[in-house]
């Protein structure tokens, strides 16, 4: 039976991470695989590490390493099925990982403004007024698609406290 999907090779990214165990109805399978023990203890390094933060576990580096060889092995078979899996497969890890900056951003915003309260509570005006000036300085920090968000909510702020 055809698929409704249209296929394309537009999700995937190789400077993404992708190391989610399920798919987004929550189904996996249990892969069991040896490696050389080199290996191994080069992947447990480099996991304890923390070097990289989205390696968290020996498991999704390998996971990772798996997306990112199967997307090179269907350049080469072009396999529309497993075209398909992938594309689908970096669209669900696409989403999950907008959802999680905007969570993130959300909690930076919320400390923000709970620091900044903090300060004017205090009766430190002059001192709310330099925090959020030099949040200012650091917008390019903020990604792109919360960075409006980001200035307009600390131009409010100096609105507020007259630094604007």
């Amino acid at each position: 039976m055809p698929s409704n999907w249209t296929t394309s090779d537009d999700g995937y990214d190789a400077r993404n991470f992708y190391t989610q165990s399920s798919d987004s109805k929550g189904h996996h399978a249990k892969i069991q695989v040896k490696v050389p023990t080199n290996i191994a203890g080069e992947i447990a390094r480099l996991v304890q590490s923390g070097v990289i933060p989205e390696y968290d576990t020996a498991q999704a580096l390998i996971r990772d390493a798996i997306i990112h060889r199967l997307h090179d092995v269907n350049q080469w078979v072009k396999d529309e099925g497993l075209q398909r899996t992938i594309t689908m497969w970096t669209i669900h890890e696409d989403a999950i990982h907008k959802a999680n900056q905007r969570d993130q951003f959300k909690e930076m915003m919320h400390a923000i403004d709970e620091h900044a309260q903090f300060l004017i509570n205090r009766g430190n005006q002059d001192a709310a007024r330099e925090y959020v000036t030099d949040l200012l300085d650091k917008t390019d920090a903020v990604p792109t698609e919360f960075r409006s968000e980001y200035i307009g909510n600390l131009e409010g702020k100096m609105k507020i406290f007259g630094g604007f």
